[in-house]
């Protein structure tokens, strides 16, 4: 019962958003110019370095930490980060970096995470973006513009997949 009111809430929120019915350009693969990145904390430093590899004008990076600060302990996080402390109990994201990481459009998305925590969907989900890019997640139902299959999960193979697929679409 809760978990019907705990998606019935989020489904709601969803829903209100300004961003939720926003109908995606036609996508253009050789535009780079403004490019959103989502992943895990926990892939860090591997994002920040393909973030370096990227000849584009501009890159936002929104890193999610799956783990909740214990009491007492400090909070304080990375600009470009949110945690789930910032998560409201029906799965919404709240907080001024997933504001202003939503307000902005983008020409593509690359999603470099092997789950999509409700939070991240939210996220997914309202994002003014024309080409999304990212794994074959069997636990969701939904897919990117473009899914990458992997055998494994590993964040530096699932990196280089997405520059051979970016390579692919630009003829670059």
């Amino acid at each position: 019962m809760l978990k019907y009111f705990k998606n019935n809430g989020f489904q709601k929120a969803l829903r209100s958003h300004t961003n939720y019915q926003y109908s995606r350009p036609a996508a253009t693969y050789n535009t780079g110019d403004s490019i959103a990145i989502m992943a895990s904390v926990r892939d860090k430093s591997q994002v920040q370095s393909f973030v370096t590899g990227l000849r584009s004008a501009q890159v936002h990076v929104l890193f999610y930490d799956h783990k909740k600060p214990a009491k007492g302990e400090d909070t304080t996080v990375a600009a470009d980060t949110y945690t789930a402390a910032q998560v409201q109990w029906s799965g919404v994201p709240t907080g001024e970096v997933v504001e202003v990481f939503l307000q902005r459009e983008y020409d593509r998305l690359y999603y470099l995470s092997f789950d999509m925590p409700q939070c991240q969907y939210y996220i997914y989900r309202l994002l003014k973006v024309r080409l999304s890019i990212g794994p074959l997640l069997s636990d969701c139902d939904h897919s990117f513009d473009l899914n990458i299959e992997l055998k494994n999960e590993d964040i530096s193979t699932l990196i280089k997949e997405v520059k051979k697929g970016i390579a692919h679409l630009t003829g670059m």
